[in-house]
């Protein structure tokens, strides 16, 4: 039987953390795994570039696969660095904006959730008058 995770935001008695809410998940793992933005950089730029017996042969199958020329390589070229540079900013940049429009949703559902309890109360009221 596969354990129960805990409800959202909350508590597990399987020993298990608590589920992030899904207005948080982007913020959880960028959190958990980089804490900041350079770190996340860092993170995308060893990841491009670094040489590893795992992920090395798939990232060459892959980039190779369509034609193109592989970071390491990619970075030494005239200009490349920096061309390489904004990619990985943009990745960053890609993070930041998921992060964004989470933060915006759970506003926006807190917002149409307290718009539903206030209608609810007027109702109940009207209909306790009646």
């Amino acid at each position: 039987m596969l354990p129960i995770p805990a409800p959202l935001g909350g508590t597990s008695s399987h020993g298990l953390p608590p589920c992030p809410t899904p207005a948080s998940r982007h913020l959880a793992i960028f959190t958990q795994r980089w804490g900041n933005a350079t770190d996340c950089r860092d993170s995308a730029h060893n990841a491009l570039t670094a040489s590893d017996t795992v992920l090395g042969p798939a990232r060459k199958q892959l980039i190779s696969l369509k034609g193109a020329v592989l970071p390491a390589v990619y970075q030494n070229a005239p200009g490349g660095f920096d061309k390489l540079q904004n990619f990985e900013q943009g990745f960053v940049d890609a993070l930041l904006a998921r992060m964004g429009t989470e933060k915006n949703k759970a506003a926006q559902y807190r917002a149409n959730h307290d718009a539903f309890l206030k209608a609810a109360r007027s109702r109940a009221a009207r209909s306790a008058k009646d």
